[in-house]
């Protein structure tokens, strides 16, 4: 192998390391980050893989041979469910649902996965001469499924798209998101074309690859809130609830009263029935497709309707869940802080903060006087 290859190979796996460590140390968007983080490690395995191959370590390993071949199924998945998260169009409701076709490929190439290391050995060199029709079959099914996944994230990226009156680091993040993607994708298309045409071109979209790692690494040092943004729906303790969206935005397009109502009323029964405010990822947009309204128009129902911006409304029932788990007897060893990450705070500074904005207590004052027994004084601060 020559030092050309090597060297990308190397850079590759060291970048890929690099990012994953600066992607989950990040204190915010912590869901997002860490789902960018996962493929990216997966990246970095798969090219230590390809140099344990490239620089002959399998004839004196053989029993690493065939170990990473369905790992490409988790790529697709996992970009799809960054998009999501990053975009603010929330996980879904059974986002473990999508890794399926990966568990489903690992399962029909677990008996070549356990062959012994001589056979695993004697097998990969066989298969250098041409797949069987169902490796073949699979193989081409990873693909096609990564690229269904990577235009998807396309599609989602376009309907979450901020309008130009939105604010300019939101327009910025979105732009970063798309320029990635189209990245990814392009690198995907030339990785189908190697597997398509059997060309040596595979070494190039591995050089485009660590390109892309560096670039999320010099975007992630030089422009940390790219990657997290500066006041996150959970951590909003602004006591400027009304200025989220100015109602002159409004005269446009404004709503008749019977269709506020409506939206008003849906919006009730979606957050009685599947309480998406205990995600701590769940935003407005999120909030928007669900309701299959538009943002602006969720946000004038919430301030013109229920008199308040989407992140009290969400606080507010976030502390009322709170409220009620710190009541519960049953819950009076649990930490303070788990159960705030439960309710759908996202930090500890967060919960607690919004915590005695709300009430005028911290959430230990609380449990302590629910505990010794002051009732008349907990009682007023849940009748406020």
């Amino acid at each position: 192998m020559s030092t050309g290859v090597l060297l990308i190979y190397a850079a590759v796996i060291t970048q890929a390391c690099f990012v994953v460590v600066l992607l989950v140390t990040r204190p915010r968007e912590r869901t997002a980050n860490r789902l960018l983080a996962a493929p990216i490690f997966l990246v970095g395995v798969s090219a230590l893989y390809t140099l344990y191959v490239r620089a002959g370590w399998y004839a004196a390993y053989p029993g690493w041979l065939l170990s990473i071949d369905t790992l490409p199924a988790l790529y697709g998945p996992l970009f799809y469910l960054y998009a999501r998260a990053a975009s603010g169009a929330g996980l879904g409701r059974r986002p473990w649902l999508h890794a399926a076709p990966f568990v489903a490929y690992s399962l029909f190439d677990l008996p070549r996965f356990l062959l012994p290391g001589p056979d695993k050995l004697t097998l990969a060199m066989s298969e250098t001469l041409g797949l069987s029709l169902a490796q073949t079959l699979w193989q081409w099914g990873v693909e096609l499924q990564g690229l269904s996944y990577l235009l998807a994230c396309q599609v989602l990226l376009h309907r979450q798209a901020p309008p130009a009156s939105a604010p300019a680091l939101d327009r910025r993040r979105a732009r970063w998101l798309r320029i990635f993607f189209a990245s990814l994708l392009a690198l995907w298309f030339g990785s189908m074309l190697a597997r398509a045409t059997g060309q040596p071109i595979l070494i190039y979209v591995h050089l485009g690859l660590a390109s892309l790692l560096y670039a999320i690494a010099y975007s992630n040092a030089a422009s940390p809130e790219l990657f997290g943004r500066e006041a996150p729906a959970a951590d909003v303790v602004s006591a400027e609830p009304m200025a989220e969206v100015p109602v002159e935005r409004y005269r446009k397009a404004r709503l008749e009263r019977d269709q506020a109502a409506e939206i008003a009323e849906r919006l009730r029964e979606l957050f009685d029935a599947e309480r998406p405010h205990l995600d701590p990822e769940f935003g407005l947009p999120a909030l928007a497709e669900r309701l299959g309204a538009s943002v602006h128009q969720v946000s004038q129902v919430l301030n013109e309707t229920l008199g308040q911006s989407f992140y009290d409304y969400v606080n507010a029932l976030r502390i009322e869940a709170v409220k009620q788990r710190l009541l519960d007897p049953a819950c009076a060893d649990v930490k303070l802080l788990s159960i705030g990450l439960e309710c759908g705070f996202s930090s500890k500074s967060a919960f607690n903060n919004n915590f005695k904005k709300a009430l005028g207590m911290t959430p230990s004052e609380f449990r302590r006087q629910a505990l010794e027994g002051q009732p008349a004084k907990v009682a007023r601060t849940i009748r406020s």
